[in-house]
């Protein structure tokens, strides 16, 4: 019976310890990760030494993201957009574009349009802007 319970505190205390190292190593938990279009790498690729930089291409309105959390918070952005139609998108020139990168890998380059945005890649949908984005983004 002794040995049960010194096996489970090692494994308690052995569990509680991982997720606080990866907590404060990573973005994201494997718990608490969801692979989609956004978010295509793996959870480890997401660390918080990230790096997000926003690029104005109608201004001199450049600037680099380090804070993880607003990271976070913009990647949920984008994460809530909806997709839309490449006919409902009106024609027009890039506004802006977005770079994610860890470790100088770039996980994802956005391009933003007066209406839309969509990845730097080609299979990529078109998403719709919202309020939310623009307002983490100052665009």
């Amino acid at each position: 019976m002794k040995k049960y319970i010194w096996m489970v505190a090692a494994l308690t205390i052995l569990s509680t310890t991982s997720y606080f190292i990866i907590k404060t190593q990573y973005l994201y938990t494997p718990i608490s990760f969801e692979q989609d279009e956004v978010t295509s790498e793996n959870w480890w690729d997401y660390k918080n030494t990230l790096s997000m930089e926003f690029h104005d291409l109608n201004g001199d309105n450049d600037y680099k993201i380090k804070d993880p959390d607003k990271i976070k918070r913009i990647i949920e952005g984008l994460k809530k957009a909806s997709i839309i139609d490449e006919k409902q998108a009106n024609a027009s020139e890039a506004k802006a574009g977005l770079t994610l990168e860890s470790n100088n890998e770039k996980l994802f380059e956005i391009i933003f349009y007066e209406t839309h945005w969509k990845f730097l890649r080609y299979d990529s949908h078109l998403y719709q802007r919202s309020e939310q984005l623009e307002s983490l983004l100052n665009i």
